[in-house]
C-alpha cells in the first residue's frame, strides 16, 4: 500500500525533473554515465512554516543540500529544508 507523505515545519517535498535522455531535438542518445542531474524539481508538498514557495512551483536547490529521498504514493521524491531552495524558476 502506497503512503502519502506530507512535509512538516520548514520542509519542502519535490519531484525531480527527469534527466535529458537525448541531446536537444537531434535524437542523439545520452548515456546514463554522461547525463547531468539537474538540481531542479517541482514542489509537491510544503510544511506549514513555508510561505514564499507554493505547490507546483519549479525550484532549484543548492548543490550542497542533503535531501532525504522518500517514497510517496509509489514515486520517489526528495524532502529538503526551505533554506536549501535557492531560486524559483519562472518560464517567460
Amino acid at each position: 500500500m502506497a503512503e502519502k507523505i506530507i512535509p512538516v515545519g520548514n520542509r519542502i517535498m519535490i519531484k525531480l525533473r527527469p534527466k535529458k535522455e537525448t541531446y536537444g531535438d537531434t535524437g542523439i542518445y545520452i548515456p546514463d554515465a554522461a547525463q547531468i542531474e539537474e538540481l531542479v524539481g517541482t514542489v509537491i508538498g510544503i510544511g506549514e512554516e513555508v510561505t514564499e514557495i507554493k505547490l507546483g512551483d519549479e525550484v532549484r536547490f543548492n548543490e550542497f543540500a542533503t535531501p532525504m529521498p522518500i517514497d510517496s504514493e509509489g514515486t520517489e521524491h526528495l524532502i529538503l529544508r526551505k533554506e536549501d531552495i535557492v531560486a524559483k524558476i519562472i518560464n517567460v
